[in-house]
């Protein structure tokens, strides 16, 4: 990767190819690794967009996520889940 995401230019790219604003679905190692870093990250159009957006996390321990926006559903909505995005997948 060249970088290029982290000109101005590049940032207003990434804005427009997928939006200001979204939705993370995240596995339980992932979430423990962002939220370790990007909650303290200094103000930019990165760290903001994944500090205001809600994000889900697939756990099992759903009373230690501290992430501000952060949530996780019923087991049940995760089987729905699985089930659909291996419909969902490109072929």
């Amino acid at each position: 990767m060249d970088g290029t995401y982290r000109t101005p230019a590049g940032a207003a790219a990434v804005a427009e190819a997928q939006g200001t604003t979204f939705d993370l679905l995240l596995g339980r190692r992932t979430y423990d690794l962002w939220a370790g870093f990007w909650p303290k990250a200094p103000s930019s159009p990165i760290a903001d967009g994944l500090n205001a957006a809600t994000k889900y996390v697939a756990t099992r321990r759903p009373e230690s996520l501290e992430w501000v926006r952060s949530a996780t559903s019923a087991r049940t909505s995760w089987k729905v889940f699985a089930a659909s995005s291996r419909t969902m997948a490109p072929t």
